[in-house]
């Protein structure tokens, strides 16, 4: 080869080199300079968005400042918390700027262990045990250090209301083979995997009053049960009387907080750090006394409304209701005005005007520290929303039907209420759910289950009204032979029932011998999660409840002068209620 083709060769070799050299510095260049320019885009939109907030800042700001002109808020000096964040946050940029400098193989393995350590903390977010339940998901009390069961009691005796005297609100929670309810059968198989663990047969104490028993056994010093299961205002009467036991004696056996026990419940029954008796799973007369709204399935598809997704978008709101309802009403008998005989859009009772205050999220009475209870049905929104309420109801006489307002043409005036919405005459019943029970029985109508309408489409929640006079709670008299036996068979038993018997009920609400609703079980979610306990309701506190069902009896909108008449009562009734606990 000559020489001069050995020079071309050399100068050829020599430019791709240059070329090849040229192109890795452009790519270096080109990657220094793209980095600024996304973190300056980063940087833009966090100021748009920091710009967006301090607009929306700003004009809730404008909206408050006729209400806090004259406030000065103090300003926080920045904490050694925030000064450790925002050294932390200048080092872990600093880091970043030094990781570009990786290699690409660096960086595969970093990714790789990235995920990696996402999979593990994702499995360690998920608690290995929860201490109440076991490996296959049951409730239990293994892990709880219960004390160790060494009591010699073979029996454990619940005394409880029998059907002679509450045909409705009896309980059916305790002992089994009397009614003949597929419950009684779920009450069976509870009572015998106590008896397998414990070897404690459980049996039901039936009388016509628990309340009256409870009180003369005290004065005689006698008694044939170990717990009870009275009214909740019964309860609280036997509470300031001293003569059932503080729950939280048995903080070790009893746990208040564990999901067998009601915390909301809990809240409202609880005073001064005591807690003289509970609701929870081993009761469900809380559910039964539970406010709902059913509907018949067929008037609602021939108006082809669908209530179940107006629920889930927050739809289904008091006028949506009453509005729907009265499309229906129609006087068809061909006697003048609206009468027993007649087509209604909405069935219910007096207390439907109660139980659409408190669905609305306001209540009679709030409770603060220490279990202390303050009156608020006299506040503002309150009264406002209460009138709201009455509007409606009272302007559609037409097509809404307390059934109180029969009482003289029927001999039953709650039958012919509920034979109305059986024959397909009505397109709503407002009740508790204890009327769902012999409503599947007769299956003469085909009804779907709502909760209790928004008061308005803004509202956050639904809300459930638990007419708590007709709950029970369990509580231990002071007389029985064995407080400790009473304690933990008591713990022991609301444990079980969460296992069984609470999830039978709700089923049984949706179930009757030819079909079943199985649409409605995500309705009972949202009832039975969002129950509102009223002390205002449980009590009675001076008729704070009774002057709204009486405002809807008497046909008035005048709600300020009534309910401004009768907060000197209530106020007088809290503070009985406060010096009865405390004496």
């Amino acid at each position: 080869m000559s020489t001069k083709r050995i020079l071309i060769l050399l100068l050829s070799v020599l430019m791709l080199l240059c070329l090849a050299l040229s192109a890795c510095g452009g790519e270096e260049e080109e990657s220094s300079s793209k980095a600024p320019v996304s973190e300056s885009s980063e940087a833009s939109s966090k100021a748009e968005s920091s710009k967006e907030e301090s607009m929306e800042e700003s004009s809730e700001e404008a909206s408050s400042e006729i209400f806090i002109s004259d406030i000065e808020l103090p300003s926080e000096p920045e904490s050694s918390e925030e000064a450790s964040s925002e050294e932390e946050s200048s080092e872990a940029e600093s880091s970043e700027e030094e990781s570009v400098e990786e290699s690409s193989e660096e960086s595969s393995e970093a990714e790789s262990s990235e995920e990696e350590s996402m999979e593990e903390s994702s499995e360690e977010s998920i608690p290995d045990t929860d201490p109440y339940r076991d490996n296959e998901g049951n409730y239990t009390l293994n892990d709880l250090d219960m004390p160790a069961f060494e009591f010699p009691d073979t029996l454990f005796t619940v005394c409880v209301y029998g059907d002679a005297m509450q045909k409705t609100y009896y309980s059916e929670e305790i002992g089994y083979g009397i009614y003949n309810t597929r419950i009684e059968n779920y009450i069976k198989i509870r009572n015998n995997r106590l008896a397998q663990d414990y070897g404690v047969e459980i049996q039901a104490y039936r009388v016509n009053d628990v309340f009256e028993t409870l009180l003369n056994d005290a004065m005689a010093g006698t008694v044939d049960y170990d717990a009870a299961m009275p009214f909740l205002p019964d309860a609280i009467a036997l509470g300031q009387e001293n003569l059932l036991y503080d729950l939280n004696d048995f903080a070790g056996t009893i746990h208040l907080e564990a999901p067998w026990w009601d915390q909301k419940a809990n809240a409202v029954l609880s005073f001064d750090g005591k807690q003289y008796f509970a609701v929870g799973d081993v009761t469900f007369s809380h559910k039964k006394a539970s406010a709902a709204v059913l509907f018949n399935k067929t008037l609602a598809y021939d108006l082809d409304m669908d209530f179940y997704s107006m629920v889930g978008q927050n739809k289904w709101t008091l006028d949506t209701m009453y509005e729907t309802g009265k499309l229906l009403a129609a006087d068809l008998d061909g006697i003048p005005g609206m009468g027993l005989t007649d087509t209604w859009g909405t069935v219910g009772t007096y207390n439907s005007s109660l139980y659409h205050y408190i669905a609305s999220g306001k209540q009679l009475i709030t409770i603060g520290v220490g279990g202390t209870p303050k009156a608020t049905l006299g506040d503002a929104t309150a009264l406002t929303t209460l009138l709201k309420i009455q509007q409606i109801l009272l302007g559609k006489t037409d097509s809404v039907l307390p059934m109180e307002s029969l009482e003289g043409q029927v001999d039953d005036y709650t039958k012919a209420g509920k034979e109305i919405f059986e024959s397909g005459r009505a397109l709503f019943y407002v009740d508790t759910l204890a009327s769902v029970a012999s409503l599947r029985k007769g299956e003469k109508v085909e009804f779907g289950i709502l909760p209790m309408p928004l008061h308005t489409a803004s509202q956050k929640s639904y809300y459930t009204p638990v007419m708590g006079q007709y709950a029970y709670g369990i509580c231990i008299p002071k007389n029985v032979s064995d407080a400790a036996f009473s304690a933990y068979m008591t713990e022991a038993l609301a444990c079980y029932s969460k296992n069984s018997v609470s999830p039978e009920y709700e089923e049984g609400l949706l179930r009757s011998t030819n079909y079943a609703d199985w649409d409605s079980r995500a309705m009972l979610e949202i009832i039975f999660g969002n129950m509102v306990y009223d002390l205002g309701v449980i009590h009675g506190m001076g008729g704070a409840g009774e002057v709204i069902t009486n405002l809807y009896r008497d046909g008035s909108t005048a709600v300020a002068s009534a309910v401004y008449g009768i907060l000197p009562d209530i106020e007088a009734a809290i503070t009985e209620y406060q010096s009865l606990y405390r004496d």
